[in-house]
């Protein structure tokens, strides 16, 4: 190895698995704390290392970041080092050049708390931004097991979006951090909306540039950070009642069918099979075609009832699933609401549920009030605190004098 080809950051890298980021600071390469990682300047350049053991020692991802304002030497600097560290490590990295606002899934699945660039004002304070329509949103790339905050500034609405699977802990983090953003980005008379994964109101859906929203599976809040792509995955394509297709990954498994559907399922060569259930529409099989090209994914149409048997074997082998027609009835002239009652960001807040209403609705973490019309249930989640539970009590008398009916979490 030449001496100019060394650094001595790079012998701090690639040690063990995990994830390191170094800043370009006046040309040089400067280790960035990790209680800052996922805050870029964008008027800098970075370089990331993701460490994954392996078989045999470890693998690595490098990439280099560049943001929209930093200068041609800065951003040399970075595919410098980044050709320097890859020769260190033995030519071993796959690199990837990532560009401000197109950066690639791999690299955001790295940040559990998202990204967000940072921007010097004239007053020399820092002003923080969550990533937001500068981000391709027609990828929707979002992880069920985390929250998001989308920051709609021209119709002063900030959306946290809370995935299925993401714990009372990151829910709650969320909602702070977006409070948080609406005080220091001024917007005084903005909206924080919740929304849950599946209910995402047409609004929301509308920032995604009429593509339909993917919902993936594994996301960082697991030790080790972004999980990698499995060789078999099957996504659900369902379009509502509302028209709007929603794409979800689901468990390899082939009781995850649902006749109502179409899936897409793909297999370890990048091959697949397109299967449209018997009571899906037109639109959910333009989702699925849509969702295999996102996957680079060759797939073979197939109707129900016509599966060979290495979609089967790619299931796990035949078994029940979902088979029963949708039930579209007319709605009910006063159909029941759902609101979540909650303190996270620090102050009471009631916010109504929207979309279609399922038992995935109730938030373990908040108090939960059901308007039946002639009845209020209150619904008290395990982890609610007691100015939830006291505050709902309130509003619940409020709206419904006497007439309603609390339930504990677990008691229905």
């Amino acid at each position: 190895m030449a001496q100019e080809l060394s650094h001595e950051e790079f012998a701090r890298a690639g040690k063990q698995a995990g994830l390191q980021v170094w800043r370009i600071e006046k040309l040089e390469l400067v280790p960035v704390p990790e209680s800052a990682y996922g805050d870029f300047y964008v008027g800098d350049a970075y370089l990331v290392l993701h460490t994954a053991k392996a078989s045999s020692g470890f693998t690595y991802r490098l990439h280099f970041w560049l943001g929209k304002e930093c200068s041609q030497d800065e951003s040399t600097a970075a595919a410098i080092f980044t050709v320097q560290m890859d020769d260190y490590l033995g030519g071993k990295p796959v690199q990837n050049r990532e560009l401000q606002g197109y950066e690639s899934t791999d690299f955001v699945g790295y940040f559990k708390g998202g990204l967000k660039y940072k921007v010097s004002d004239a007053s020399g304070s820092m002003r923080v931004t969550v990533v937001a329509e500068e981000n391709p949103f027609s990828m929707a790339m979002l992880l069920s097991e985390e929250c998001f905050i989308l920051d709609h500034g021209a119709a002063k609405k900030i959306f946290v979006w809370k995935g299925k699977d993401a714990n009372p802990q990151e829910r709650k983090a969320a909602m702070k951090t977006a409070e948080e953003f609406l005080q220091q980005m001024n917007y005084s008379t903005s909206t924080q909306i919740r929304v849950s994964q599946g209910k995402e109101p047409a609004h929301l859906l509308s920032l995604f540039r009429d593509k339909p929203l993917i919902i993936y599976k594994n996301g960082t809040s697991k030790k080790g950070g972004q999980a990698p792509a499995p060789p078999i995955r099957l996504f659900q394509v369902r379009r509502n009642l509302a028209s709007i297709t929603r794409i979800v990954e689901v468990d390899v498994n082939a009781n995850s069918l649902n006749s109502n559907d179409v899936f897409v399922l793909k297999l370890q060569q990048n091959d697949g099979y397109i299967w449209i259930g018997k009571g899906a529409s037109q639109e959910e099989e333009k989702g699925a075609q849509y969702v295999a090209s996102v996957l680079k994914c060759k797939t073979v149409r197939i109707q129900e009832g016509e599966e060979p048997d290495e979609f089967w074997n790619s299931l796990g082998g035949k078994k029940d699933y979902q088979t029963s027609p949708l039930l579209e009835t007319l709605a009910e002239d006063h159909p029941p609401r759902l609101y979540g009652c909650s303190n996270k960001t620090g102050r009471f807040i009631i916010e109504e549920v929207p979309g279609e209403l399922t038992q995935d609705d109730l938030a373990e973490d908040d108090v939960m009030l059901l308007d039946a019309w002639e009845q209020i249930f209150i619904w008290i989640g395990k982890d609610a605190n007691e100015v939830e539970k006291t505050e709902s009590l309130k509003s619940g008398k409020t709206d419904l004098m006497d007439d309603f009916v609390i339930t504990q979490h677990g008691h229905y």
